[in-house]
């Protein structure tokens, strides 16, 4: 038996530790762009909106967020099932608490903006 897991290091960053027994021993340190792709996918999402919410959040291109993903997926780390991506490994809690907090403050800016009346004839 082994764990695949995410934890914090120094600055902010995270690393992935996979000790599982079908998969070679390693520790990556995250990019920014694979923690969010992480995070994007610890519910069940559909592959293409994870990805274009983490190119928009990170500012990168859909292709080479697309390429992170695929590796990730290759890696044993994300899996599609179906129709929907899910993480598999076990995500710190602190990031999911910062995840809620952006996403929070997301929703809040959007319910102050005003938005135009459209009438329909």
């Amino acid at each position: 038996m082994g764990r695949l897991l995410s934890g914090h290091v120094l600055e902010g960053g995270a690393v992935l530790v996979d000790t599982r027994f079908n998969f070679d021993e390693s520790k990556l340190v995250l990019t920014p762009l694979e923690l969010d792709l992480l995070l994007q996918c610890d519910a069940p999402v559909a592959p293409n909106r994870a990805v274009m919410n983490t190119a928009r959040e990170c500012e990168s291109t859909i292709e080479h967020t697309r390429e992170v993903f695929d590796a990730l997926i290759s890696r044993g780390v994300i899996a599609v099932i179906g129709k929907h991506a899910i993480t598999l490994a076990l995500l710190p809690q602190e990031a999911r608490r910062q995840q809620d907090i952006e996403l929070r403050e997301t929703l809040s800016r959007r319910s102050e903006q005003q938005w135009e009346v459209l009438s329909i004839l």
